[in-house]
């Protein structure tokens, strides 16, 4: 059946999991995953991803998710890639390529011909499984970097299509972009939407400056930013809102993500989720608690984190016994060396702080190397008197406002790399420049020691910000804009 609504992603919203009476799926926690279900389920739309094939089990191209029998379902069409392709796509050209780029960690770019053949080769795939699927004059909602040749190719064969983009990650400026030995190529599909979402207005005016210098595009209708316009190193005071380009008109907005209020808020309230914030509070021994849950990713800055909580109990011996950090690092592409490095580094780090400072009673350092369920997540929000989320740069992050959605009372320190998409929008989270260790010293100096008015006014004042732009508003939002927006000509968004 030919869908109306299709969603492009590089995973699947559901995972496979084993139980006791066999497999089934399981909805994946990341906030994102859980809208674009929510999207789905309403509209009864088609997700597309690929999935690597195995050889020693069946592979099923179709699956009705949640399940076959609810009443909600929708269709995920899978598009089979071998390990080989799998490893030279997601690995070797968006993770060694792409990411590094759009993060402008330049050092850690590769740039291979077999892996942009393969890339060419998956975003075909998709693009055909799309003008095949889709609906006469379908919205078509591609998610994230790993798909930005579709667009052209579905727009070739299907230009009775609305093509929108989010973009999940930072985009850098021109000079950085400029790497990329494809960078027309890719900038060419993506002038192919009719829409393209930031998570912030600076990634919008990096995107137009990057296509007005490679491809001769023109940015227009420039616009006032409703979030910061001056601060933290990722604010601007206007951005524009549309790109011409080939007789054509891309709209350009900027849509922060949230985070679901009401499910956070919800499970900090149960009894079990305070008695497990009660349990950690009791397993760390300290009175203040820090918390750090990121992946545990180069960008995410989890080495500089370690190494100024150890200047920290360097400078402040009256603290040991009193005060810990807990660090959460989320597994990620574990298939690939250099995020193995970033482990081995990090658990190094940890037990050189430990063994320097712990004693019988009290560990400094309490880290995590794995994944935790949305809940479990939840009672260390609710424990922790401090959020430390320092990346080297980010897209948004939504642990930061998980954290406040979390947070029932008016309690509660979040100290927040300026580099991060979230600074532009959080105006009383105390900014950090994570490249600085000395400004690292400074916000962590000033959260543990800021009294109860500020800490709590301050608290307040962000869960008012995170309450009134949750995640449903997000979706809501950037969807409205998509379907305002011509197949053929764009249109100039109201900001």
């Amino acid at each position: 059946m030919a869908s109306e609504f299709i969603v492009l992603s590089h995973r699947e919203p559901y995972q496979e999991i084993e139980t006791e009476d066999g497999p089934r799926l399981q909805r994946k926690t990341n906030g994102v995953f859980t809208t674009l279900d929510a999207v789905m389920r309403s509209r009864h739309g088609t997700w597309i991803a690929w999935k690597e094939i195995d050889p020693e089990h069946p592979f099923q191209t179709w699956i009705e998710v949640p399940s076959p029998r609810h009443p909600d379902r929708y269709n995920v069409h899978r598009i089979g890639l071998d390990a080989d392709e799998a490893r030279r796509f997601y690995y070797e050209f968006t993770s060694s390529a792409i990411w590094p780029v759009l993060f402008s960690l330049l050092d850690r770019a590769r740039f291979t011909l077999d892996s942009w053949e393969t890339y060419i080769r998956v975003n075909q795939e998709f693009a055909d499984v799309v003008c095949e699927e889709a609906a006469p004059n379908a919205i078509v909602w591609v998610n994230d970097f790993h798909l930005m040749l579709t667009p052209e190719l579905i727009r070739r064969r299907r230009p009775d299509l609305t093509l929108a983009l989010f973009l999940h990650t930072t985009f850098p400026p021109p000079d950085v972009f400029a790497v990329i030995p494809w960078r027309k190529e890719l900038l060419r599909g993506l002038l192919n939407l009719d829409l393209i979402g930031f998570h912030i207005p600076s990634y919008a005016v990096n995107f137009a400056d990057t296509v007005s210098r490679f491809m001769g595009a023109t940015p227009s209708a420039i616009a006032e930013t409703e979030l910061m316009a001056e601060g933290p190193a990722v604010a601007v005071p206007t951005y524009p809102r549309v790109i011409e380009f080939e007789g054509r008109r891309v709209a350009l907005g900027a849509y922060p993500v949230g985070v679901d209020v009401p499910y956070f808020a919800e499970v900090a309230q149960r009894p079990d989720t305070r008695d497990q914030a009660a349990e950690i509070r009791a397993r760390t021994g300290a009175e203040t608690i820090i918390l750090s849950a990121e992946r545990l990713d180069y960008v995410k800055g989890a080495i500089e984190r370690l190494e100024c909580f150890e200047r920290f109990l360097e400078r402040h011996p009256e603290q040991h016994s009193r005060t810990s950090f807990v660090q959460i690092a989320v597994p990620t592409r574990t298939g690939m060396e250099e995020f193995q490095t970033m482990r081995r580094r990090a658990e190094e780090a940890v037990g050189r702080i430990n063994g320097r400072f712990g004693t019988m009673e009290w560990q400094p350092v309490m880290h995590f190397y794995g994944s935790f369920a949305r809940e479990q997540l939840v009672a260390f929000y609710a424990t922790a008197d401090v959020l430390w989320v320092t990346p080297l740069r980010d897209g948004l992050n939504l642990v930061v406002k998980e954290y406040i959605a979390s947070r029932l009372g008016s309690e509660g320190v979040v100290i927040l790399s300026e580099f991060a998409g979230a600074a532009a929008e959080l105006r009383e989270v105390v900014l950090t420049n994570p490249y600085s260790p000395d400004d690292m010293d400074r916000a962590l100096e000033k959260a543990l020691g800021m009294n109860e008015g500020e800490r709590n006014a301050r608290m307040l004042a962000l869960r008012d910000r995170v309450i009134n732009f949750d995640v449903h508003k997000w979706s809501q939002r950037f969807l409205g804009d998509v379907e305002r927006v011509g197949s053929a000509t764009g249109t100039i968004l109201t900001p």
